[in-house]
């Protein structure tokens, strides 16, 4: 059995989180702080922090370290090479697979489109009947166990505070379709913390901010 710490939606407050032991942290997006409201500005200024934040996540009780960024990691999507550079301790999944301790990884910072932020699907996706959307996640391979997405699927761990679910359907018909599943981990959707099981897969809001953008929900830990 491994142990799986997740998290999400730490936005630059890092520093002020329990991070429980376990054997892999996976780390579902908006992992750094905005500086400024300038998309290349704030790009330039999380590359500065990238070095400090690899060291911190290097340091913790943790074997290997998982991360997709998401709509608020501007650097990821404006500067994806230096991003990864600069993390060299990290395993960062930008829409890829990888095996990470005898674990199937699949893990992708996008998300439906919300004010045109880094790593959105394009806002006319819906109306054209998803094709954006249904290409990015037919990439998903149909072996992946451990699926980190930072945005949510339709229906699961999407809910705002007004009740909708706000998630992607094409991520849901998707994931629907993964036989072999046996954890997602998401994010963007503060007000959705949470885990639920469906089947023999259990799905995990792992944001640790809330819609005020306070660190208070704690880490969840899973058995896989």
């Amino acid at each position: 059995m491994t142990t799986i710490a997740t998290v999400s939606d730490v936005h630059g407050l890092e520093r002020q989180i329990h991070w429980p032991p376990a054997d892999i942290l996976v780390m579902a997006g908006d992992i750094l702080p905005n500086f400024s409201r300038m998309e290349e500005l704030d790009a330039e200024k999380q590359l500065q922090y990238l070095p400090s934040l690899n060291n911190f996540l290097r340091d913790l009780p943790y074997q290997e370290v998982v991360l997709v960024f998401g709509n608020h990691d501007w650097v990821a999507e404006i500067f994806p090479v230096e991003t990864k550079a600069a993390m060299p301790d990290i395993h960062i999944l930008a829409h890829e697979s990888k095996e990470i301790m005898g674990l199937k990884f699949f893990g992708s910072p996008y998300q439906s489109w919300f004010w045109d932020w880094a790593f959105n699907f394009p806002q006319n996706d819906p109306g054209l009947d998803y094709p954006v959307a249904r290409a990015a996640w037919a990439k998903i391979p149909d072996e992946t166990e451990i699926l980190v997405v930072h945005g949510p699927p339709k229906g699961i761990v999407d809910k705002v505070m007004g009740g909708a679910n706000v998630g992607c359907p094409m991520l849901r018909e998707r994931i629907d379709q993964l036989k072999k599943l046996r954890l997602g981990v998401y994010g963007h959707i503060h007000p959705s913390y949470g885990m639920i099981k469906i089947g023999e897969t259990k799905h995990v809001n792992a944001s640790a901010c809330n819609e005020s953008y306070q660190p208070v929900n704690r880490i969840q830990v899973i058995n896989v």
